[in-house]
């Protein structure tokens, strides 16, 4: 860990930023490293796949995409800590929302985010050093190049999104947005007393970046992979034009900019609608189940991460923070995961469980999700002498458990290997229930029940008339718990954040408590803290 916490680390950027081709299965099957500057489209190509690699993380607990959701799901109000459930103390500092801490899993979305950062300025910078952002007019593969371009900048953004949502405060359409509290990386530093005496960047400039450098991605990334056309490995877990749409989509929506924000949603599902690329027909599991890319066309998953072979490089290691909140196989098939659940507050506010039996519900027993993407224990004390654990047993079998609890069971869903299916990122229920949400404020009844109502249908259940914002949020919920979106979600609608099973009360929306404290390391190293 020790080599992510030095700022230095920038200057082996370039020899990390790229890994050889070894097969055309993904881009996380590279394995060596080529120096920049890229003499050819080709080997520019290894820029974009290194942009992808590295922001996985590449070991271990260093995996910013489970580190964020597990970090701003355990501080949700839709989880439950139960140390009896694992001893992970860590964990439970999550849960009990202590930002003020320096805390492995934040510290890893913050540690990798910075690595990936260098890699992606590194390669744009090298790119806007020529005109028309093309290095290689006279290239034969000179076609390609706005493609790269808008993948590092998509992966740009991404990283500085994950930022935002645990460094920085969230943004005021009429403030300042002056708030300082991370390092300002738009260029390599020159050298180390450059390195250590780093700008801090305000909200303003990390919004305008992520603003930026989405709206040039969308201009410049093709709809979809187009086998001929494209580098074979695109077709497997890289950015799109819509996926470059749901992030944006995101960021505005965080900018409280919901007009723009709907027009992204209503281009994403025109798409969906027109051609069927995405669509909500496939079973919700479906979205969990897949491993080595998609087969075929019209899921719901617009982008996810490849979860190849680990991380690329014969690690498992990537996914196995996501056990913290998740079923999982690693004790076995019939063993839960560790530590957090749902929360009682999340199963009986949707309407899954009975407040006095905790029994499921009706509609839980009638919503596919519920059914497929989480799963119910029952209390081992009550399980009979002579019962066989089966292998999707319904009694927990490692914990000591005396009432039934529910698990989130959205990770480890490869039979084959358990720590090896894909994590979907944007799903398009998310783009439908957020314009379901801004059409309600903005005043349309129908449109906001039919977009709602798409998802429902989708789900096994009945559609709802006369919707309103709770509504709206439960079905969000139902859909996006242990995916990290319920806080960012809140406070992005100005809403404070209920306690959960923690008790009664709530954290307000704009809290300090939700920005999370900078790595002691780049405390210690970066002058510009001192001030």
């Amino acid at each position: 860990m020790k080599s992510y916490k030095y700022l230095i680390i920038f200057f082996l950027i370039t020899a990390l930023v790229a890994c050889e081709k070894d097969s055309d299965l993904g881009f996380f099957d590279r394995q060596y490293p080529r120096e920049a500057p890229w003499p050819s489209v080709t080997d520019f190509e290894n820029a974009v796949i290194g942009s992808y690699w590295l922001l996985s993380g590449n070991n271990s607990g260093r995996n910013p995409f489970v580190a964020q959701r597990l970090t701003l799901d355990a501080t949700s109000d839709g989880l439950y800590y139960n140390p009896n459930f694992g001893t992970d103390a860590t964990t439970g500092d999550l849960y009990e929302r202590r930002s003020e801490l320096n805390i492995s899993y934040p510290d890893a979305t913050f540690n990798t985010g910075y690595m990936a950062l260098g890699t992606h300025t590194d390669a744009i910078g090298f790119m806007e050093s020529y005109e028309n952002n093309n290095p290689y007019p006279f290239d034969i593969n000179k076609d390609q190049v706005p493609r790269q371009e808008g993948e590092i900048r998509f992966c740009r953004a991404f990283t500085w999104w994950m930022m935002s949502t645990m460094f920085v405060p969230m943004y005021d359409p009429s403030g300042a947005n002056d708030t300082k509290r991370i390092r300002l990386l738009n260029e390599i530093p020159s050298g180390f007393e450059e390195a250590v005496n780093g700008e801090l960047a305000t909200t303003q400039q990390i919004y305008d970046i992520m603003v930026a450098d989405l709206e040039r991605a969308i201009e410049v990334l093709p709809e979809k992979f187009e086998q001929g056309v494209h580098h074979p490995s695109y077709q497997y877990g890289r950015a799109n034009k819509y996926a470059a749409m749901s992030l944006l989509t995101r960021v505005y929506f965080q900018m409280n900019e919901f007009e723009k924000a709907r027009q992204l949603c209503d281009n994403i599902i025109n798409y969906a609608e027109s051609t069927g690329y995405y669509s909500l027909d496939h079973e919700p599991v479906e979205a969990f189940n897949k491993a080595y890319g998609f087969e075929g066309e019209g899921t719901e998953v617009i982008w996810f991460y490849l979860q190849y072979e680990g991380d690329g490089v014969g690690s498992w290691k990537n996914q196995w923070i996501a056990e913290r909140f998740s079923k999982c196989r690693r004790y076995g098939d019939n063993h839960a995961g560790r530590t957090l659940t749902c929360s009682d507050y999340f199963l009986e506010t949707v309407g899954w469980q009975d407040p006095a039996t905790k029994e499921p519900t009706e509609e839980a027993l009638a919503d596919k999700r519920y059914n497929q993407l989480y799963h119910r224990y029952l209390a081992n004390s009550n399980m009979p002498a002579d019962y066989a654990t089966p292998n999707d047993g319904i009694y927990e079998t490692q914990f000591a458990t005396t009432r039934p609890y529910v698990w989130g069971n959205k990770y480890y869903r490869d039979p084959n290997n358990r720590l090896g299916t894909n994590i979907p990122i944007f799903r398009l229920p998310e783009i439908y229930l957020t314009r379901s949400i801004i059409r309600l404020k903005g005043g349309d009844q129908a449109g906001a029940a039919s977009d709602l109502n798409k998802v429902r249908v989708s789900r096994g259940l009945e559609p709802l008339q006369n919707v309103t914002e709770n509504d709206i949020h439960n079905e969000r919920w139902k859909e996006l718990n242990f995916e990290g979106d319920r806080v960012t979600y809140l406070r992005a609608l100005r809403m404070d954040v209920p306690n959960g099973d923690r008790g009664s009360g709530s954290l307000a929306w704009n809290s300090e408590k939700w920005l999370w404290a900078v790595p002691k390391r780049e405390q210690e190293l970066n002058k510009a803290y001192d001030n």
